[in-house]
């Protein structure tokens, strides 16, 4: 009477894994709702290779695997995936804004313009100004942001008036001149104080009139071979002295620029995250 029980276990048995197949991509999105990225990587791999019925799901699967390496800050996985998974022929916009937003996250600026084209849409046109911006090409980003939908096409965040606003606010950005830096170095010390290095240029005044007696001592005690390369090496100092102040009011206006861009374009960049 309990044979019946047997081919009824065997049916159960394998439909297990089409049970559990329906239920993975739910258990993976949970996962990624909570943060649990490469936890859920696995589950939509798993999803993929071994459940997926149709092109569908698949895609969907890669989708999600892509986000969630951006997600979890995984950029050189991010990177080899988008190549490698095929994925880009499939989504070419999506697959694209993931790689952008994974380089101009790490600051490769001239890496995250290149890799959307204009012809992906508002979304690449919107990236590529977003890193023109941060390379200080104000009049390049103009020109994406100028091609992009008009606000009142229903979406915020194509708000090119806003943008281009960015654009004209970043040529007048307060900063230091460069110039006036090198310039002002010609006197040791003066350039480093021009820019607020006061350590740095009590230093090098103390360091250049060391060399500068230093030399002049050896010369007076008719030692000219030491007094020349102590010279040559107080020449070399100063020159560097002249190349670092110039140096460091770049860096001020570079840092400068991205405190500004990062508040501002935070929103634009935080809705490029999204699907």
């Amino acid at each position: 009477m309990r044979y019946w029980l047997v081919p009824l276990l065997a049916t159960m048995l394998g439909l297990l894994p089409l049970l559990l197949g329906a239920q993975t991509p739910a258990y993976a999105d949970q996962l990624f709702k909570q943060r649990k990225f490469p936890a859920a990587i696995l589950e939509y791999e798993r999803f993929l290779y071994h459940e997926a019925r149709s092109q569908e799901d698949s895609l969907y699967a890669q989708k999600q695997i892509m986000k969630s390496f951006y997600r979890a800050g995984m950029d050189e996985m991010l990177s080899e995936y988008g190549r490698e998974s095929g994925l880009i022929e499939r989504d070419r916009e999506i697959t694209t804004r993931f790689l952008a937003l994974s380089e101009l996250r790490q600051g490769r600026y001239e890496v995250a313009r290149l890799i959307p084209n204009r012809e992906d849409g508002a979304n690449a046109l919107l990236l590529k100004g977003i890193a023109e911006l941060y390379l200080n090409r104000p009049d390049d980003a103009r020109d994406c942001f100028g091609d992009l939908p008009s606000s009142g096409s229903g979406s915020v965040i194509y708000n090119k008036e806003l943008l281009l606003s960015y654009c004209d606010r970043l040529k007048v950005l307060p900063g230091r001149s460069a110039f006036l830096a090198g310039t002002l170095a010609l006197i040791p010390g003066a350039g480093y104080a021009y820019n607020g290095k006061w350590q740095t240029a009590l230093s090098s005044l103390l360091l250049q009139g060391a060399f500068f007696a230093s030399a002049w001592e050896l010369r007076r005690h008719q030692l000219p071979i030491s007094s020349a390369m102590v010279a040559l090496m107080g020449t070399a100092y100063y020159l560097g002295s002249i190349y670092g102040s110039a140096s460091e009011a770049m860096r001020y206006n570079q840092e400068q620029r991205k405190k500004y861009l990062d508040s501002n374009l935070a929103s634009w960049i935080n809705c490029l995250e999204q699907e």
